[in-house]
């Protein structure tokens, strides 16, 4: 992870653990924490860190993440949100546009870890139809 002044680290986390819709208990294994870049003047996007507990109880970074499809800007990281089990995380990103001269409408993107890495498997958007200002899609996840 390498940060620089105006990544906004921070700005979002969470981790996992808690009771589940089952009524199954999980120990907190997985922490997601966002960035989401914005004073950047480079093509940065926004990122999320995800950091796992080991079997010594450290937290070591295990991935980071990036939308698949960012833009400048677009505020990837400002919401993030995990499963109890720590299986699936969502990540927000209320800025993205197709276009810097487009109304952002904002997207969520979801990723399922497989065991070893986390693979992004949907992306959710606002409508950029009825958005006459920014719609904001993905500030809560």
């Amino acid at each position: 992870m390498s940060l620089e002044q105006g990544d906004f680290f921070g700005t979002a986390l969470a981790m996992n653990g808690g009771q589940d819709a089952r009524g199954v208990y999980h120990e907190p294994s997985v922490l997601a924490i966002g960035r989401f870049e914005q004073a950047s003047a480079n093509t940065q996007n926004g990122a999320v860190d995800v950091f796992r507990l080991d079997a010594h109880g450290n937290w070591g970074e295990a991935e980071t993440l990036r939308a698949s499809d960012g833009c400048r800007v677009d505020e990837y990281g400002i919401a993030v949100a995990i499963s109890p089990d720590g299986s699936v995380l969502m990540v927000g990103a209320t800025q993205h546009s197709w276009s810097e001269a487009e109304t952002p409408f904002g997207k969520a993107y979801i990723y399922e870890y497989d065991g070893g890495q986390w693979i992004e498997t949907a992306v959710l958007t606002g409508d950029p139809n009825t958005c006459r200002t920014t719609c904001m899609f993905g500030a809560a996840v």
